[in-house]
């Protein structure tokens, strides 16, 4: 059996998907909170790997065994990390393989002044601004 996993993060305080030594990641947040669960550690494959700072709002993700309750990973994953489904997948099912499209969402603060909410969600341009 396969899961297919939808995920949503803050990537504001991890260093990017992938498991690194002694770093924070999501894919190492995910696999812990798997791990309970399951009590054996499994390997969780992504669509697309992101980058430190990086946020998602729907990266799928699989690994081979049953799905989990959405609810009961949740309660163990960090707040800044939340699975929005978890559900089979078809056979031979894998997120990184099967995946047919990726979609970016690069976000623009274009003003003469600065956001403090848009920190670190959007790249301020500042326009209107004399030097």
């Amino acid at each position: 059996m396969v899961t297919k996993l939808t995920l949503s993060y803050d990537g504001g305080a991890f260093a990017g998907w992938a498991s690194q030594p002694g770093r924070r990641t999501v894919q190492a947040e995910l696999e812990r909170a798997i791990e309970q669960i399951l009590h054996e550690p499994l390997r969780v494959t992504v669509a697309g790997r992101t980058d430190r700072g990086v946020h998602a709002w729907g990266q799928v993700a699989s690994y081979g065994r049953e799905a989990l309750d959405p609810r009961r990973l949740n309660a163990l994953l960090p707040e800044d990390v939340a699975v929005l489904a978890s559900e089979p997948a078809p056979a031979g099912f894998d997120a990184r393989r099967s995946a047919v499209s990726r979609t970016y969402c690069y976000r623009l603060l274009i003003g003469p002044v600065r956001s403090p909410f848009e920190r670190g969600r959007a790249l301020w341009v500042p326009v209107g601004v004399e030097r």
